[in-house]
């Protein structure tokens, strides 16, 4: 509640006031952003969501200085990535795999997702040269450890392309991140906790050869090429953009040593394939020819609203499984965010397990694994709660700085005017 009147306190700040001040606020705003998140946390990801969603808000109240602000940035961003490439940046390729280009690059994909929908924008020509921006840094991103900062770069492009309606195509480096020696071998058991891809920009050297690797790749590969396909689902064009992608897509169930990928991957030629079919009917009673562009726009925004709805809903139930953290889904251990220990069954064959066990040999043996038991319990919730009161510290410090922020740019917007 705290956040969003301090938000709303400097939207109305930056309504009110001359084009000046707002100028200041979009910088102070967009600025803040950076540096207060160097380093992303679990607990961190709501906040810096609402913080970018306030950015977002701030950007759409003058169209002429959001769009000179956002060029000016994302030129920089630009010139940033011309020196990794030209070999001039001092930390080579680790300049780009950071939180502060990578968030710098979440916010400008927030803003042109909000205010560059149509193409008579102004700030729609800035959309092609962000993509430029993502394609490039992706491009960089090389090896295993760099896999999370594939995908938060992918999910950039999945944006793009669904809310601005550009074709930014992410199937090849989808299918690069699967054509890893580390998904080819067998899994080592391992006792590491899962992967959250959210609060991650690499993987250190402990997961390469972990099954949890695995699951956290086949469930964020699953995410992002189902996300693609459901933006593009209701485009004519899309059985020409699914050959590619259904080859590779059967090869790669073929040669999969992971039951798991095997099951996403045929779940997705399924799809791929029914939707192929009803785009097709729908092609063979069209009444206007490929050349009429503003025709193809038309039937493509009808066919938005009449698409089957298997990938959005597939799409919803892959977010509502994953939850706030796909990787976190209760299945190991005690981790953040964790559901509860499974209760014991009483099926029948647990029942049977249950009578087949000897009996105690004695009381105190039997008192003596209470007492273990119950001393188990105790350090579990110990931890549980400890855990518990340190996010809520972090958070609220995260909250009082955000507070502060504001604060200071309402003083100087209202000492100016």
């Amino acid at each position: 509640a705290n956040e969003l009147c301090a938000c709303r306190c400097v939207l109305a700040l930056a309504r009110r006031c001359p084009l000046a001040f707002l100028d200041v606020c979009l910088r102070g705003a967009y600025l803040t952003y950076i540096r207060a998140f160097g380093r992303m946390q679990a607990s961190a990801v709501p906040l810096a969501r609402f913080m970018r969603n306030c950015i977002v808000e701030l950007f759409g109240v003058n169209a002429a200085t959001a769009y000179r602000i956002a060029f000016a940035y994302i030129r920089q961003l630009a010139v940033h990535l011309r020196a990794v490439v030209t070999g001039t940046a001092r930390d080579g390729a680790r300049a780009l795999q950071n939180w502060q280009f990578v968030g710098a690059l979440r916010v400008w994909t927030d803003v042109l997702c909000a205010h560059a929908r149509a193409r008579t924008a102004s700030m729609h020509q800035l959309v092609y040269p962000l993509a430029q921006i993502v394609t490039g840094a992706l491009d960089l991103c090389v090896g295993t450890p760099c896999l999370p900062v594939r995908f938060h770069l992918i999910a950039m492009m999945n944006d793009l392309t669904d809310a601005c309606r550009v074709l930014v195509n992410p199937v090849v480096p989808l299918l690069r991140c699967l054509d890893t020696s580390e998904l080819r071998r067998r899994a080592r058991r391992g006792t590491i906790l899962p992967l959250d891809f959210a609060t991650l920009l690499h993987v250190s050297r402990q997961y390469l050869t972990s099954p949890e690797l695995q699951d956290a790749v086949v469930r964020a590969f699953y995410e992002h090429m189902l996300r693609f396909l459901a933006a593009t689902s209701y485009s004519p064009a899309f059985p020409e953009l699914a050959v590619p992608v259904l080859a590779f897509l059967r090869r790669y169930r073929r040669e999969s040593r992971i039951p798991l990928l095997s099951q996403q991957l045929a779940a997705l030629v399924e799809k791929t394939t029914q939707n192929v079919a009803w785009i097709n009917a729908h092609r063979a009673s069209a009444t206007f020819l490929p050349r009429d562009r503003a025709a193809v726009a038309a039937d493509a925004d009808g066919l938005e609203n009449r698409v089957p709805q298997f990938f959005h809903g597939l799409v919803l139930c892959c977010v509502r499984e994953h939850g706030f953290c796909p990787a976190w889904n209760g299945n190991r251990g005690d981790a953040p965010g964790s559901a509860s220990p499974p209760r014991r069954s009483t099926s029948p064959a647990s029942s049977t397990r249950a009578t087949s066990r000897p009996p105690a040999p004695s009381s105190a043996a039997s008192s003596a694994s209470s007492r273990a038991t119950a001393t188990t319990a105790r350090t579990t919730t110990t931890t549980r709660t400890t855990r518990t009161t340190l996010m809520a510290r972090r958070m609220w410090k995260m909250r009082k700085k955000t507070l502060h922020v504001c604060a200071v740019v309402g003083v100087v917007l209202v000492t100016k005017k």
